[in-house]
């Protein structure tokens, strides 16, 4: 089936969590032939089908899936065989997902208007989110956490990309308004840098790339169509994003260096 998103394990490089639009879960070792996991996670519960996006807990014991039908699902990846978790049937529809630092909060985009983050408890889905936070005149569509466990970065509809405290959960500062919502953000390995990606079915589609501290802008790139992941690589002054390739239905990889 066609692969809807992949996410590095967050302690080894060497392996890769991938979900495709049917359902199918895979963990790939690169350094073994196979796969460490492979799941058709449908036969294991009917919900979980049209998958759309995956999270890694920091300490890479859980991986949290989200579909198009808004539910959530943690896979727990403790023991050799995958098992699932607590689930959770969103209300509301959520766009992303990240997690705290050290992995005990769990926070949710809802696509709400106006535009939340929701936090729940850990892996505790089933009691539901703890507390939510207005973030969006519009639908939070991008959510991202510093590494450094310092920042939390939002992207809305409303075309505002917003930071904020992670401890706190208070809004620190503002970008925007943009012309475009903003589709994707990332920060980079030592929290330094942001990126976000903007775009829609009309208007320009751009990634730009800032200090997080300085404030100062490194890059504005035009690249057509609105970019739906970026990942900055974990040691070189590169970007990667996932842009939208409207004529075949699909995305297409960009690479972008930073720098001189």
């Amino acid at each position: 089936g066609e692969w809807m998103y992949a996410e590095c394990d967050p302690n080894s490089p060497n392996r890769t969590a991938g979900v495709t639009w049917p359902g199918r879960f895979r963990l790939v070792d690169h350094r073994q032939a196979g796969f460490a996991a492979d799941v058709d996670l449908k036969a294991l519960s009917d919900k979980l089908e049209k998958m759309l996006f995956l999270c890694w807990r920091p300490d890479s014991s859980y991986v949290a899936v989200g579909t198009k039908s808004d539910a959530v699902q943690m896979l727990d990846l403790r023991k050799s065989e995958l098992s699932l978790g607590n689930s959770m049937a969103a209300s509301t529809e959520v766009n992303q997902m990240c997690w705290t630092v050290g992995g005990e909060a769990f926070l949710q985009a809802e696509g709400t208007s106006p535009g939340r983050i929701a936090v729940s408890r850990g892996v505790d889905l089933a009691s539901g989110p703890m507390f939510s936070v207005v973030a969006h005149q519009s639908a939070t569509v991008a959510l991202c956490r510093d590494p450094t466990g310092r920042y939390v970065a939002s992207g809305g509809a409303d075309c505002f990309l917003n930071i904020w405290d992670a401890r706190s959960l208070g809004c620190i500062w503002s970008c925007g308004p943009g012309t475009q919502p903003v589709t994707s953000c990332s920060f980079s390995s030592d929290g330094s840098l942001l990126a976000w990606g903007s775009g829609g079915p009309a208007g320009e589609s751009q990634v730009s790339v800032f200090g997080v501290d300085t404030k100062q802008s490194y890059l504005q790139h035009q690249c057509g169509s609105a970019a739906t992941m970026l990942r900055f690589h974990p040691t070189m002054p590169t970007l990667a994003l996932a842009v939208a390739d409207c004529s075949r239905e699909g995305s297409f990889v960009q690479f972008l260096k930073l720098g001189s």
